[in-house]
């Protein structure tokens, strides 16, 4: 009874049946129940034949169906048995919707980067903008920087380009750059007058004031205005009288006044002496430093303000003054 539950065990687990044809190599035949049709009745030894049916005919098919790898059997192992082709058919549904998946994800992926590598490019480049924006606005304050330093350093030697209009401007002026000088002095005279063999003498005493007029000598030829990095040199001659000096009488004293002396002719006369005397003593005072000094800065602020109010003149330089050897 043992093999005969194996063998039933097996057909149950693999379906078959005896009814089954031998397409798959597995011999038909009628499920029995226990029970095998002898064609006599029950006997006691009646079981044997029912025995040897059983065990026999029913382990006939069996062989086979176990030796044999017919497609039903085999289908438990085999590999395109009906599970495994529907298996096999999700497997390939999947690894086609993975693959698909996968493109998706990778388009995704390619996308991103793309969209990555875009950001990234604006970044940079509105980065690289600002940064060159930036430069150039330095670049650009440094040139106008530059321009302006320029435009200073050619202030500071501008004043070159009108040397000669200064010279033909002093030439003109002259008679206005006269330095004036004022003097004081004393002068005592003694008056002697014979009338009728009478001879009387007085003595007058004038205190008087005079005003010289020293300037140079600004023909065009005889002087010269050169312009270096040490400054602006005037070239000249040294100063002299351009005018007549003025004489005037402050007050007068007679101490002792003899007879036959008219007071107001004998000023007038003295008067009249004092201009030469005046004259005289302007030869030693045009010598004077003080003088020469006075002189130099009359027509240095001349041409100071002459040169410093033109055109893009920043700075003028200290003028200096030298004098030609003929007069030192």
């Amino acid at each position: 009874m043992g093999r005969c539950q194996r063998v039933s065990e097996v057909r149950r687990a693999t379906g078959l049946t005896l009814d089954q044809d031998q397409e798959g190599g597995v011999h038909t035949g009628e499920r029995t129940s226990g029970r095998a049709d002898t064609g006599s009745t029950f006997a006691p030894f009646g079981i044997i034949p029912s025995i040897r049916t059983v065990l026999f005919d029913n382990i006939r098919p069996l062989k086979p169906a176990l030796l044999i790898p017919s497609p039903t059997v085999s289908a438990l192992r085999h590999p395109l048995d009906s599970n495994h082709l529907g298996t096999s058919k999700r497997f390939h549904i999947w690894k086609h919707e993975h693959e698909v998946s996968m493109k998706k994800l990778a388009v995704v992926a390619v996308f991103a980067l793309l969209l990555g590598a875009a950001i990234i490019y604006a970044f940079l480049q509105e980065r690289q903008e600002r940064s060159v924006n930036s430069l150039l606005a330095k670049l650009l304050n440094v040139e106008k920087e530059l321009s302006d330093t320029k435009k200073d350093l050619l202030g500071y030697t501008k004043y070159t380009d009108y040397l000669s209009v200064s010279k033909t401007a002093m030439a003109e002026q002259m008679k206005f750059l006269a330095a004036k000088v004022d003097r004081e002095y004393v002068h005592v005279q003694h008056l002697e007058k014979s009338t009728l063999g009478l001879k009387t003498q007085a003595t007058i005493i004038v205190n008087y004031a005079v005003e010289y007029s020293f300037g140079y000598d600004l023909k065009p030829d005889s002087f010269s205005i050169t312009g270096d990095k040490s400054g602006i040199t005037v070239t000249l001659n040294k100063p002299e009288l351009v005018a007549s000096p003025a004489v005037h009488i402050l007050s007068h004293e007679i101490p002792s006044k003899g007879f036959f002396h008219d007071e107001k002719s004998a000023v007038i006369a003295l008067q009249q002496q004092l201009s030469p005397i005046a004259k005289k003593r302007a030869n030693d005072l045009k010598k004077d430093l003080a003088v020469i000094a006075l002189c130099e800065k009359k027509m240095g602020e001349f041409l100071h303000d002459f040169l410093a109010k033109q055109p893009n003149v920043r700075s003028v330089p200290t003028i200096k003054f030298a004098y030609s050897k003929s007069t030192t």
